[in-house]
């Protein structure tokens, strides 16, 4: 799985903006950082959650938590599941690459989504696609200054889809000052799959001396899998028969009984990702004998020009005349059947 994401803010004077994506920030007037003596043992946590600049997390009359930057290093955070276990009542639901389901409290619903998400200023909650809740991404936390987490209702501050609370995910801004890079990376490997690399990289250029400074922030993630991805022409996830039989098991626990197993529709352009028939008949045959019926979906064509589902199954009848029908089991054992009409009384 490949990640690419680049992001670049802005700040002028004491106005700043970032933008990710596509998307903008609106410029929000902020005060400059309060210059705080370093105390070995005890440090003020900042926040801005209550949009009236700058405080201690301890003068803010919510219940919201704050993870800094220092932590998140410590932590080896790289997206939501590196941080979100130090946070009280905060979960997710994971239904795949930029479809998260971030909840507080417990609170969720079938439809929108109850928390709200933020990079900086920028709405990233998302719309609701499919009863399964809002989809949300998970952006990878590189070059942040804190996350926080404020526990709701927050609808006040931050509107709909705030109702279980509003989840912030605050940037380090530009440095009006001085010039500032970094440049990290890691190389690993999965066992039964492949290599992996992420490259983090930040540059923060001030083009004015404290009036106008530009910070960019790149990353890369190719993260290998263990299982292969047959869209992308590989072999090993819908066409192994021990990988079907788990899925359709995993279907029966969560009380849904597999009912189609399709073969793939004649597409244009889809010839390099398309399972043979045959396959599809074998892993039928693998499956049937080999657990319960009601684990074994009918695997259907749906025959080109809209002559609808036509179901195939593995060659069990191998003669069939006017005497006799010989069948063959599970196991390959063959059976001779009498035809009814010549069974004496």
């Amino acid at each position: 799985m490949r990640i690419m994401t680049c992001c670049a803010r802005a700040a002028v004077g004491g106005r700043r903006a970032s933008i990710l994506l596509a998307g903008a920030a609106i410029a929000m007037p902020t005060a400059a950082l309060a210059q705080r003596a370093e105390d070995p043992e005890l440090q003020d946590i900042v926040v801005t959650a209550t949009k009236r600049g700058e405080q201690a997390i301890q003068d803010v009359p919510m219940s919201i938590a704050a993870i800094g930057s220092d932590r998140l290093k410590q932590m080896g955070a790289d997206s939501f599941i590196g941080w979100s276990r130090s946070v009280p009542g905060l979960a997710v639901q994971d239904q795949g690459p930029g479809d998260k389901k971030y909840i507080i409290r417990g609170i969720q619903s079938v439809g929108a989504a109850t928390t709200a998400l933020y990079f900086d200023e920028i709405v990233m909650t998302g719309n609701n696609r499919q009863d399964g809740g809002g989809r949300q991404p998970d952006p990878k936390l590189y070059d942040m200054e804190r996350i926080e987490v404020l526990r709701g209702p927050q609808g006040t501050l931050y509107g709909a889809s705030s109702m279980s609370g509003t989840i912030r995910m605050i940037t380090n801004k530009p440095k009006l000052d001085r010039f500032e890079g970094e440049v990290d990376g890691t190389v690993s490997g999965t066992r039964h799959g492949g290599a992996s690399f992420r490259v983090n990289a930040m540059i923060n250029l001030p083009v004015v001396s404290d009036r106008f400074a530009v910070r960019g922030v790149y990353y890369l993630r190719d993260e290998a899998g263990f299982i292969d991805n047959p869209l992308l022409g590989l072999k090993g996830i819908n066409d192994d028969a021990d990988v079907m039989k788990a899925l359709v098991h995993r279907l029966l626990r969560m009380r849904v009984r597999p009912y189609y197993l399709y073969q793939m529709d004649l597409i244009t352009g889809g010839a390099h990702f398309k399972v043979d028939v045959r396959k599809g008949i074998e892993i039928i045959k693998a499956l049937r004998g080999h657990t319960t019926g009601y684990a074994i979906p009918q695997f259907v064509i749906d025959a080109p020009g809209g002559g609808g589902k036509v179901p195939l199954n593995p060659d069990y009848v191998l003669v069939r005349d006017e005497q006799r029908v010989v069948i063959r089991n599970y196991e390959g054992k063959t059976f001779e059947y009498p035809e009814p009409a010549l069974v004496r009384r």
